[in-house]
């Protein structure tokens, strides 16, 4: 089929969570057909265009995303829902569109009048307002438009379209002022649930305070997590429903079925720090309706016009950056002291066989992402072995590997023997002399000393690791090293179709935490075979397979390389190289080398 289009549904911040294909024709004669590549059972539902709706105070509902295109082409804010607005209608879709003046611009067929009503009461209590627009005669608005209408006809439509009573929201915001005033339940139950369940820490939300929450019970749990987590740095279901029955204040939250249901069904894939900027706008925009609601009771007592606008002003200004917090730097705060910005700067961490290389980047500095690349058999394994062996033992970088290879017991055990220059083979085999044990019990020894973590559970993703690095950080151990073997059999996405996608959001999501967290991290890609088929050539940077992201995400690049067919003079080694290909400290180069068999080591 045909691929004609491809829409990114993001999450609130802009990153990217899922992707809508459209093809035409479809299969077995239909006239279209879709599929959605990265979304899961666990992935956030949510709008089209979602940013630009958060910001626009009028949006067009639509009931497809070419639909949604169109009317962004001629400068309208548009959305839909990625299965239509036929499709279940959700309360985040409500908190998303709460007080905003809605058009519902849907197709023109036998569904309209149910789609319709769907949308209509989904909205109920939350809309500022609703008109209906139906653009008679054609299907939808992109045929509309392509019939040779103009914007301006589609201006007058909406122009001379009704205001719908919507009674229903209307009612609501007079009686009940939890609904009158704007508020994220929505995101309020996400950013605790997520904490409680593990998603995040109390870190990922400590800007938001007590009355960012505008519900009374959310008020209680976010303070029962907040103190918890200040005493005993925890702040997990479990804890707060006992703090809260402790203190007789479970009742008062909706006991702990309520907790139980924020912690439940999360999606696996969204964005705290858009949740908590949501929370942070609406508790903006409340301060700025109490204002005006003061506003107009002080006219009414015969204040002063230019004293109640002057004051109006200074509020908004207020509140317009409350909460928020300028993270970008002057070159004046960069600078500094020049002296001190040309300070020697210390080696990064070190791998003494290896340092011929190392020296190339002056050590693996924090931040940077560093990809090993080679083809399979050829010991890019072997070499991450090296690499954590010195920095975790030698060194005592705190570590962490995740291998996805190999169970981690054997990880570990073949990182031992290769230290204790004992075979790896011979040794699960049992053909090892005293000797051999003695050397393999002494470095075992100092692994344990170490300050080094393995786990083989192919379970992680990029959120998880933040929250993993964020513990670790405000546990006062933080992490400075972090390893990956191998990326390809990495499960840390939501699984689309295009696997080179996926990889891309992996690599960029390494980078980013290597640069919050100011870690190093070493990342193990498979290459594909187009060296073999090309005479056995030594390796190049386009020869990482399914990721061409790899090679702008990384800051170096080691490309491996041995004859595996024939052993060098000594036949304990095989002839190998080291190419330095991507080097953002220095130069790039090919290192000539040897592997020894035996240990799976490299060695110059």
């Amino acid at each position: 089929m045909p691929l004609i289009a491809s829409y990114e549904y993001t999450d609130r911040s802009g990153n990217v969570l899922f992707t809508k294909n459209r093809y035409e024709p479809g299969k077995n004669g239909k006239k279209k057909d879709f599929n959605i590549e990265g979304l899961t059972d666990d992935t956030e539902r949510i709008l089209y265009n979602i940013v630009d709706v958060s910001k626009s105070e009028t949006v067009i509902i639509c009931d497809g995303e070419k639909d949604v295109e169109t009317l962004r082409g001629l400068g309208y804010v548009a959305t839909t829902m990625p299965n239509g607005c036929g499709s279940s209608w959700l309360k985040s879709y409500s908190s998303d569109l709460s007080g905003k003046d809605i058009i519902l611009m849907l197709d023109q067929d036998h569904k309209l009048e149910d789609v319709t009503k769907k949308v209509k009461d989904g909205l109920a209590g939350y809309a500022k307002s609703i008109r209906v627009v139906n653009v008679t005669g054609v299907k939808d608005v992109t045929d509309y438009i392509e019939a040779g209408n103009t914007k301006d006809d589609l201006d007058a439509l909406i122009q001379f379209s009704q205001v719908e009573d919507n009674r229903p929201a209307k009612k609501a915001r007079i009686e009940n002022k939890q609904l009158r005033e704007p508020s994220a339940k929505h995101s309020e139950e996400l950013v605790l649930g997520a904490v409680m369940n593990g998603q995040a820490t109390f870190e990922d939300i400590e800007e938001l305070t007590e009355s960012d929450f505008y519900h009374q019970a959310n008020r209680i749990i976010f303070n029962s997590i907040k103190t918890l987590w200040s005493e005993v740095g925890v702040g997990d279901i479990k804890a707060v429903a006992q703090w809260l029955e402790d203190r007789k204040q479970i009742e008062a939250v909706g006991g702990l079925t309520y907790l139980l249901d924020l912690t439940s069904d999360l999606p696996k894939v969204f964005s705290v720090e858009s949740h908590v900027e949501s929370i942070r706008g609406k508790t903006a925009s409340r301060l700025l309706l109490d204002s005006l609601e003061s506003a107009a009771d002080r006219l009414v007592l015969g204040e002063a016009v230019d004293k109640v606008q002057s004051d109006i002003l200074d509020k908004a200004s207020k509140v317009q950056v409350a909460g928020r917090s300028d993270n970008t730097s002057s070159c004046k705060e960069l600078v500094g002291d020049i002296d001190n910005l040309l300070k020697p700067r210390e080696y990064g961490i070190a791998c003494d066989p290896l340092s011929v290389v190392w020296d190339q980047f002056y050590g693996l500095q924090p931040g940077a992402l560093m990809t090993i690349g080679a083809r399979s058999g050829v010991g890019k394994t072997s070499m991450l072995g090296q690499v954590l062996s010195y920095a975790a033992v030698k060194y005592s970088v705190p570590t962490l590997l995740l291998t996805f290879e190999v169970p981690k017991a054997d990880a570990l055990l073949k990182m031992i023997c290769q230290v204790s220059k004992v075979s790896y083979l011979d040794a699960i085999r049992g053909n090892i002399n005293e000797e051999q044990r003695d050397k393999l019990r002494k470095v075992s020894a100092s692994f344990s000393k170490s300050n080094f973590r393995i786990d083989d559970r192919n379970s992680y993703s990029i959120a998880k690791l933040r929250s993993y690095l964020k513990f670790r950080k405000s546990s006062g151990d933080p992490l400075k090293l972090l390893a990956v073997d191998y990326i390809q059999i990495a499960s840390m996405t939501g699984g689309g179709d295009r696997r080179d996608l996926d990889l891309g959001k992996l690599t960029r999501g390494f980078k980013g935490l290597c640069l919050e967290f100011s870690i190093s991290c070493i990342i193990l890609s498979q290459l594909n075979r187009q060296g073999d088929r090309e005479g056995g050539r030594d390796p190049q940077i386009g020869d990482l397979r399914d990721s061409q992201s790899m090679e702008a995400d990384s800051d170096i690049i080691l490309l491996l390389n041995q004859n595996l067919m024939k052993d060098s003079d000594d036949p304990e080694y095989r002839d190998a190289s080291i190419s330095l290909v991507k080097n953002r400290c220095g130069g790039t180069g090919k290192f000539d080398c040897r592997f020894h068999k035996s240990t799976a080591s490299f060695t110059f």
